[in-house]
């Protein structure tokens, strides 16, 4: 009796190229981001608190808050030590003193230490994002989004 065979496997004459997208992409993220995905984090974020300074908004606190968190989890993960942390929580501490005010006055404005603050943390961010690999900012972006979840990070209402 002959050996019954295995099914052949449907032609996929996609497989080569999917295979070849796959091992670059898992190659890049190895890699730090490329110069035009971290300009574009930092400018943002540089023109968020540029905006916040001049023409406050919600908008441009939440990038702020963004920003900072992701700063906080990467320094959290070996890229910063603990004066960098300190640095991250005293800019939450003045987004959050920002937040309060505006419930008050309907203003979005901030105070000199907090743009201090802010200054320091962008600084910082600038670093982060040039230091670590694709992969490492992705893993930092979802652990940040699970902390929103848990309400274990800023967000907007979690002011005094």
């Amino acid at each position: 009796m002959p050996k019954s065979r295995k099914p052949a496997r449907k032609y996929d004459e996609r497989r080569f190229w999917r295979k070849l997208g796959a091992a670059i992409e898992q190659r890049d993220d190895r890699k730090p981001l490329r110069d035009g995905p971290a300009r574009d984090m930092s400018l943002a974020a540089h023109l968020s608190l540029e905006q916040l300074c001049r023409n406050p908004d919600e908008c441009s606190w939440s990038n702020l808050a963004c920003t900072c968190n992701l700063s906080m989890i990467l320094a959290e993960h070996g890229y910063g030590d603990e004066q960098c942390l300190s640095f991250v929580r005293a800019a939450q501490d003045a987004l959050r003193r920002t937040e309060a005010r505006a419930k008050v006055t309907g203003q979005w404005s901030m105070d000199g230490d907090g743009i201090v603050a802010l200054r320091e943390v962008l600084a910082l961010h600038d670093a982060q994002i040039e230091q670590a690999s694709r992969s490492e900012i992705r893993q930092a972006l979802v652990e940040m989004s699970e902390r929103l979840e848990r309400e274990e990070a800023l967000e907007r209402g979690t002011a005094a």
